[in-house]
């Protein structure tokens, strides 16, 4: 199997029908103003799917590694989620004040 083959030709479609535009309204209510709309997004995404690695959760929200890292860790140091366990077979633990 070809690589060209697996890669979706329009990937940013493929992100649109993984990721709602807007975040939904119980997980805004949850979190602190001080999170922007794309922490939001992926604090939704962790909700579902907190055995996620960072390059799925970049995958997902159609963003580079880097920009997911940054985003991991502006949550880390605000304290509203951690890593429990190891890169590859731990968890995100969202943790709401």
């Amino acid at each position: 199997e070809k690589v060209s083959e697996r890669v979706p030709e329009k990937v940013s479609e493929k992100v649109s029908e993984r990721v709602p535009e807007k975040v939904p309204e119980g997980v805004s209510e949850r979190v602190p103003e001080k999170v922007s709309e794309k922490e939001q997004q992926l604090l939704m995404i962790l909700t579902e799917a907190p055995g996620s690695t960072k390059a799925v959760l970049a995958g997902k929200m159609g963003v580079s590694r880097k920009t997911m890292g940054t985003y991991l860790k502006s949550l880390k140091d605000k304290g509203i989620i951690a890593r429990i366990g190891s890169a590859r077979k731990g968890y995100w633990q969202i943790r709401m004040p």
